[in-house]
Parts: structure tokens; C-alpha cells; sequence
């Protein structure tokens, strides 16, 4: 399995600077492996190509992070 993380970092608002925003996928995978060496046969008979567990990262708007004046 892999991590994918994309992070948004603000800065320059003083105390209204937004936290930064993390999103992040996971990719997975199969591979084929010889039982006897232990190797992975390339394009072996169960080997798939990686997988993400989403298409894409949330829209974020500057708006949805801006922390509430009080």
C-alpha cells in the first residue's frame, strides 16, 4: 500500500490564517509472487495495477477554511 498526502499551507492572516489542509488516498495493489523464490513475476496472473481509493482531492474554497470572526 501507498500514502498519497496533498497539503494546502496558508499563511500571511496573522490569527485568522486558516489551519493548514490535509487530505490524503490510499493506493493499493496485487501482485503475483513465486511461492518457491519468493520473487514477484512481473504481469504475473494476479498482478493489477495500483488502485486509488478516490478519483480526487476534496474541492477546497478559501471560504471553508477561514476561521469565524467572534
Amino acid at each position: 500500500m501507498m500514502v498519497q498526502v496533498f497539503v494546502v499551507k496558508y499563511d500571511g492572516a496573522g490569527k485568522l490564517t486558516p489551519k493548514d489542509n490535509v487530505q490524503t488516498t490510499d493506493f493499493k495493489r496485487t501482485v503475483t509472487a513465486s511461492p518457491i523464490i519468493g520473487k514477484i513475476i512481473e504481469d504475473g496472473k494476479y498482478t493489477t495495477s495500483w488502485q486509488s481509493d478516490q478519483e480526487s482531492f476534496r474541492f477546497l474554497s478559501c471560504l471553508d477554511t477561514m476561521p469565524t470572526r467572534r
